[in-house]
């Protein structure tokens, strides 16, 4: 027996449920064909989305800035002027990258020998630092003493106080006064204070190398004393010119070398000059402690009557870091 399926009648709507679409009406799938990736294609995933990439040489630049900090370095140099009474020596007692806050350290230095003579040397020296921010404060005092049989022969000390604040990555201000004596210069009082620019030259992290020049407006006043008794003192107040150059160089095993030089000629007599230089060398002993050694050379075309142009000056002691 045939069966026979009944059609549907003329004008008899169909109603079909969208999810069961017979295979022939289903959307056809087309696989997608993506290029293979280029392996010698030098543009990174940021250059295919239309970013332009970044250039990497900057040498060109870097040449030009150091040959520009070298010939305003020569101009400092050239320019400056600082006096008689010399500056205080601070490159080799800053700090550098220390946190904010507190830092610092002392030293301290004592003999006694007997022979023909009583001799008794002593030194102590004290370093503080605060920095906070962009601003930072050095604070520096040292004393020397030699005596011989009850007279002094060398008694020298200084007090010494700068605000440095950096303005820029390269540019800072600072400003300074101070207070100082030596009686082998038979100086009784040198007060100073002044200001100016400094600029770091050159800085490499990884080597652990600063350059830096500055170049300060510096007045004085002097009172030094007379080698005959009967001679009257000497007092005087000058403005002039401090300029300096600064290399530092610290080793990965905490191997410290510094290296400063002045140069301090005065405004209204340039033939009045001084030039001093300063090397001092530094290595640890201990976390706190270290031993440190210096050399000081300087030279006054125009020194106080009885005294040489020359003044040498060899030193070295313990420190302690706190």
């Amino acid at each position: 027996m045939l069966r026979v399926d009944k059609q549907p009648t003329a004008g008899a709507e169909i109603h079909t449920r969208p999810h069961l679409r017979s295979p022939t009406q289903l959307r056809p799938h087309h696989p997608v064909h993506r290029p293979a990736p280029n392996r010698n294609s030098k543009l990174n995933s940021r250059t295919l989305k239309g970013t332009s990439p970044t250039p990497v040489s900057i040498r060109p630049s870097r040449r030009i800035g150091r040959l520009i900090g070298w010939v305003s370095l020569c101009g400092l140099l050239l320019l400056g002027t600082p006096s008689r009474g010399q500056i205080i020596n601070t490159e080799i007692q800053r700090l550098r990258d220390r946190p904010d806050g507190w830092a610092g350290n002392a030293q301290s230095t004592a003999s006694w020998a007997r022979n023909v003579a009583d001799i008794l040397q002593l030194r102590a020296a004290l370093r503080v630092q605060y920095r906070r921010g962009p601003a930072k404060w050095l604070f520096l005092a040292e004393e020397q003493l030699l005596n011989t049989d009850g007279r002094d022969a060398v008694n020298r000390g200084y007090v010494h106080l700068r605000l440095t604040r950096q303005l820029t990555r390269r540019w800072a201000w600072e400003a300074f006064g101070q207070v100082q004596n030596d009686l082998l210069q038979r100086l009784d009082l040198r007060a100073a204070t002044g200001s100016g620019p400094r600029w770091r030259i050159y800085r490499d992290d990884s080597a652990r190398t600063f350059v830096y020049a500055g170049l300060l407006y510096v007045f004085m006043y002097e009172a030094i004393r007379p080698k005959d008794p009967e001679i009257p003192w000497d007092y005087r107040r000058e403005h002039r010119k401090s300029s300096y150059l600064s290399v530092s160089w610290r080793s990965r095993k905490g191997l410290h070398l510094t290296h400063t030089s002045y140069w301090q000629p005065r405004w209204d007599d340039w033939a009045d000059w001084r030039f001093s230089t300063e090397v001092a060398l530094a290595f640890p002993l201990t976390r706190q402690f270290s031993f440190s050694a210096g050399f000081e050379y300087l030279h006054d075309n125009r020194p106080p009557r009885g005294l040489s142009i020359d003044f040498f000056v060899l030193r070295q002691g313990i420190e302690w870091r706190f």
